[in-house]
């Protein structure tokens, strides 16, 4: 992580996105049914998966799974799972980055949490969601995932709107732009 500070250039990042890659082709050939540590590589994923059903899948798969880990990031603070510090950092390279951060300026949380519902890691009275305790910190607590209430979740979700500053009424405007506002 602290390779990534101040903003790199592409150059130096290229190492780094192959040294990732390669880690990651090595844990999902390890775990090829997903049963085990391959789990992990969902952070964002419930959240994320939820926002691109919510958009209609106009939101393209890894902006959805972006904006899910801020979302996951931010829980997981409420939580006191992970720092509000920690969670900054992070926050703060992506906006640096000028990656897309944005949710819709109309965003229901109720429907999210609906579509939540529908995925493939939750159950019928918990959803289930990959968390972090902090930079190269996964949660692992008695299963992989955090198991979260509907509910809270929706409560959480309401919360997060209503202090999120970075919404967009069409997502186009994000996708001409070349970073954040």
């Amino acid at each position: 992580f602290a390779a990534l500070s101040p903003r790199p250039s592409l150059g130096a990042l290229a190492p780094l996105v192959e040294r990732c890659a390669r880690w990651k082709g090595e844990v999902v050939a390890a775990d090829f049914r997903e049963v085990g540590r391959r789990k992990l590589l969902n952070l964002g994923h419930t959240f994320g998966h939820a926002l691109e059903k919510y958009s209609g899948y106009t939101v393209l798969h890894g902006d959805a799974i972006l904006t899910g880990t801020v979302m996951a990031m931010t829980y997981a603070v409420e939580k006191g799972l992970m720092k509000e510090e920690e969670k900054e950092r992070i926050f703060a390279m992506m906006k640096e980055a000028g990656l897309n951060i944005y949710i819709p300026e109309d965003f229901q949380p109720e429907r999210l949490v609906e579509y939540m519902r529908k995925d493939k890691k939750s159950s019928s009275k918990k959803l289930h969601l990959v968390m972090i305790q902090g930079i190269g910190k996964p949660y692992r607590g008695l299963t992989p995932f955090l198991e979260a209430d509907y509910d809270d979740v929706e409560d959480f979700l309401k919360r997060y709107t209503a202090s999120y500053p970075y919404k967009k009424s069409d997502y186009a405007e994000y996708l001409n732009k070349e970073s954040l506002d």
